[in-house]
């Protein structure tokens, strides 16, 4: 992750100057480690949607968008946080707040307990693509629900044979093929209940919302989506989980 912020830094610095400044801090007060990472590039041009799966400033071709929210998915999964701001006359600035704590503090599990109870759930994430496999579990990953991935209809089909899940997310394009059995007809004949939690994630198109609901009234993720509609969309399909049992 540090790793992945200083590359940034330096891309958005060398945008406009031939070299300039990175500047890294650390500080511990109390139970929170702070590290900083500020540039002398030009800054940010959005920052309220920089940790957003999908956003990029970056020329096509040259980033897919899902670095930071890559980022933002490692820094919740260990309790913390990461803003940005823009620091005249400096760029931007980068700040991670990470917990520090006791190793008596630590739980069974070795991990940090978090401050705020979290619903946790097993979710299965079906995409071809492996960086959205890897930004959208890191993101899932942070609110501590268990997460495995899938990048083919058959792989999906393994996973729900041999495991139990509470949520399904589901690339639409490669799930609901003409050809061959499709995701949903899959799930209606060998795991019925779990067609109520099925959320669906599918390229946009223009002039579409964000958000809106597929046949069935199964709620579909328009891309690119917000970290917050992810989460919100997980949640409220977890939240009527016990009224759907899932086979074991």
């Amino acid at each position: 992750m540090f790793l992945n912020l200083v590359n940034n830094a330096v891309d958005a610095v060398l945008e406009s100057a031939s070299e300039g400044d990175l500047w890294v801090r650390t500080q511990l007060r109390s139970d929170w480690l702070t590290v900083e990472f500020a540039d002398s590039g030009p800054g940010v041009k959005e920052p309220s949607r920089v940790f957003d799966p999908f956003y990029t400033t970056k020329p096509v071709g040259k980033g897919t968008g899902l670095g930071l929210s890559i980022c933002y998915g490692i820094v919740t999964e260990h309790g913390g946080t990461i803003t940005v701001r823009n620091a005249p006359p400096r760029g931007a600035s980068f700040t991670i707040q990470l917990p520090f704590q006791a190793l008596s503090d630590v739980g069974i599990s070795g991990r940090p307990r978090l401050a705020t109870a979290v619903r946790e759930g097993c979710i299965l994430l079906l995409d071809h693509d492996a960086s959205v496999l890897e930004a959208v579990s890191a993101i899932l990953r942070g609110r501590n629900h268990l997460v495995h991935t899938a990048s083919t209809l058959e792989q999906a089909k393994h996973n729900l044979a041999h495991h139990s899940f509470d949520v399904v997310i589901a690339d639409l394009h490669i799930s609901e093929t003409p050809l061959g059995e499709s995701l949903s007809v899959w799930l209606q004949t060998n795991r019925p209940a779990l067609l109520q939690h099925l959320i669906w994630m599918r390229a946009s198109a223009p002039g579409e919302s964000p958000r809106h609901k597929a046949p069935g009234e199964l709620p579909i993720l328009q891309k690119p989506f917000k970290a917050g509609d992810l989460l919100i969309a997980v949640e409220a399909v977890l939240s009527d989980v016990h009224a759907v049992p899932i086979e074991r």
